[in-house]
């Protein structure tokens, strides 16, 4: 096989690998997203632990939440609105500039398309419609049966068990880490649920576990 033999081989074998890529949906397989979602988590944690540091405060003052004065409860609902939708913001700026370094001949919607039909993969939906139809009875029942006083252990440990199981379609080990936290101290506040205020399992849950993420990320950078 002369060079010319091998260069039109070797042209042929990465348009093979090309044409792969092009057909995968999962594009997660090929770009690392950890850095952004490592900021995410650190945000999202940091922001959580803030917002029920502030509602056990006004519930500690006031001794319950509904005693709170209305202009505060407004004031704090706003902020929770404010932060979803900076969190989410953030969230698909950062992975859209990630992916960007690797697909950088489409254009921003192509790239968002192929983001959203990522994440709605043959092998996630299944994931997303079983966990969804379970957080909806679990936690519905719990509020039916007026037992709320559940519902943050319940939703820990239905998100931990979802970050465990779509480590592998999004490839991002962080998710190990955080859902094990998730399901770990999800376990313990709902056997405290009763003696522990909400706000504060959802610091130790959510916010630490978010928190965990970042930390974990930060670890592993430095190990590989």
């Amino acid at each position: 096989m002369n060079s010319t033999d091998e260069k039109q081989k070797l042209i042929e074998d990465l348009q093979v690998v090309k044409n792969a890529v092009a057909r995968s949906n999962n594009i997660f397989r090929f770009i690392n997203i950890s850095r952004a979602m490592a900021l995410v988590g650190l945000l999202g944690g940091l922001g959580i632990a803030i917002l029920g540091g502030v509602f056990y405060y006004l519930t500690f003052r006031f001794n319950t939440f509904t005693e709170v004065p209305l202009s505060y409860r407004l004031a704090l609902y706003l902020s929770m609105g404010i932060f979803c939708i900076t969190a989410g913001i953030t969230k698909v700026l950062l992975i859209l500039t990630q992916v960007r370094k690797t697909y950088r001949d489409i254009t921003t919607l192509q790239l968002f398309i192929r983001l959203i039909s990522a994440v709605y993969s043959p092998q996630s939906i299944p994931l997303i419609v079983s966990f969804a139809s379970a957080a909806v009875g679990v936690l519905g029942f719990l509020l039916v049966r007026d037992l709320a006083l559940y519902f943050v252990p319940a939703a820990s440990i239905l998100m931990g068990l979802m970050l465990v199981a779509f480590v592998n379609i999004f490839y991002i080990r962080e998710m190990l880490f955080t859902g094990s936290w998730l399901v770990a101290t999800g376990l313990v506040t709902l056997f405290y649920a009763e003696r522990l205020p909400s706000s504060l399992a959802v610091i130790i849950t959510f916010a630490c576990g978010f928190c965990l993420w970042y930390v974990a990320y930060r670890f592993m950078s430095k190990t590989v």
